[in-house]
Parts: structure tokens; sequence; C-alpha cells
């Protein structure tokens, strides 16, 4: 995986000169649909994620109160996205951001912006034990992005290509209470070790994986105590809240 992981930032480059996104007059909803019609139209596979997948299987339309939109691709589509630029543009979609992770994209006279999300199959290793995909620093063992799975939602007339076992999906991302809209319940990855942490001393209405952000998380009930006791004025005692705050 190490051989491909900086694909994006080899391909991509920030746009030199990066419209105003307001007046916000253009529906977000509309700039989802015109970016999978390009991509459809192009051959690139296309899944939405995350937050969008969220809010277009739960409420059949976006999350009222979340502006990124989600979009996952193969890397293996590189070089067709790459040729795609000047379309994009022409659509007012503009790179305001490359990592190796994902494009972000600025949507001119919209509120909204985009993420399209790169989808890397990990190297031998990973496979070896189990991991299939890797998405957004995240590591997949579900096959949640086989070409041959086909899995979709509809949401304003359109149909979009939602990961395979889209519940599955969805609980891993946002835990077993995700048909509950909760504001600000985003789900952040965290890496190995800060799962590990997070499981030893914070409790989250997250999975483990992506167990949000600070706001969202509480000390345990032992760790309170000795922060409280011992560190009362740290910026660790206040990072999260504690059990009587919540």
């Amino acid at each position: 995986m190490k051989n491909i992981m900086w694909l994006l930032e080899k391909n991509f480059i920030i746009d030199p000169s990066l419209p105003d996104s307001k007046p916000h007059s253009l529906p977000r909803e509309e700039k989802l649909k015109d970016m999978v019609a390009l991509l459809d139209a192009n051959g690139i596979t296309n899944f939405v994620t995350q937050g969008t997948c969220l809010g277009l299987v739960r409420e059949k339309q976006l999350i009222e109160f979340d502006h990124d939109i989600d979009i996952a691709f193969y890397a293996t589509d590189v070089e067709k996205l790459k040729a795609l630029v000047p379309e994009m543009r022409k659509l007012g979609f503009f790179i305001e951001e490359v990592t190796r992770s994902n494009l972000r994209l600025r949507i001119q006279n919209c509120k909204a912006t985009m993420d399209l999300w790169i989808l890397y199959t990990p190297n031998i290793l990973y496979r070896l034990i189990g991991y299939k995909w890797w998405i957004n620093n995240a590591l997949f063992k579900t096959d949640y992005f086989n070409k041959n799975t086909i899995e979709t939602v509809t949401a304003y007339e359109t149909k979009f290509r939602t990961p395979a076992l889209i519940e599955t999906y969805l609980v891993e991302h946002y835990g077993a209470t995700w048909r509950t809209p909760q504001k600000g319940h985003n789900a952040i990855y965290r890496g190995l070790l800060s799962q590990l942490l997070n499981k030893c001393f914070v409790d989250s209405p997250m999975p483990a994986k992506f167990s949000g952000v600070d706001h969202m998380n509480t000390w345990k009930p032992w760790v309170s105590w000795v922060l409280r006791a011992f560190f009362p004025s740290s910026k660790l005692t206040k990072l999260y809240k504690h059990p009587e705050t919540k």
C-alpha cells in the first residue's frame, strides 16, 4: 500500500484561483447529483459514504447540519478522475486541498464542500490478517466496496451507490443508534493506539474506531476522579466531559 499511498498528491494540485462559495444559491443535493452524474458518465465507480450515506439512507436527504458531501472512488480510477478536472471546474468544483486520503473541493455558490475519498486495496500483509479496504485512514475487514456487489439508495429522485451491507457499515461508523439523529456526533477515525486508550479511559457514544470529536466523549468515572483530584486545572482534565456533567 505504501507504494500507491501518494497517488493524489502526485496527480492533483490545488486550484490557483478558488472562487467564493457565496452566495449560497445552489442546493447541496444538486451538486451531489452533478458530481455523481459526471463520475458515472466517465466510468468511475463511486459510493456515497460517511455522513452523506447516513443521511441518504436514514432520512432520504442530506443531513441538515452536515455540510460536507462524501463520495469515494477506487484508486485505480485516479487517471480518469485527473482527466475530468477541467470538466469539474466547469461544473463549479475546485480543488482546495489535496491529502493522501482525499481531494477537498470548494463548490462555487454552494455552502457545502465535497470530499472525494480514495479507496485503496491494502498491501498483502494487511490482507493476510483480513483487511480488505483502506479509506479515510481507516482499514476495514468487511468487503463494503466490492465492485460486483451493488447496493443503492434512492433520494432526490436519483439512485446513489452505497457501500455493501449498508446497515453493518453504518453501525461500524456511528454505532447501533445510527437511526437516531444526533447533531455533532461526527464519525472521526482514531488510530489503533488512540482506540485502545479511548477504550480504557473514555466512554463514547460512538464505536471505538470512530469515537467522534472531543465534545462527545466522557471520562470514565475513575479517570474523572483522578484527574479532578490531582490535576484540576490541566488541559487534559478539561478535554472531555465528566460523568456528572453529561
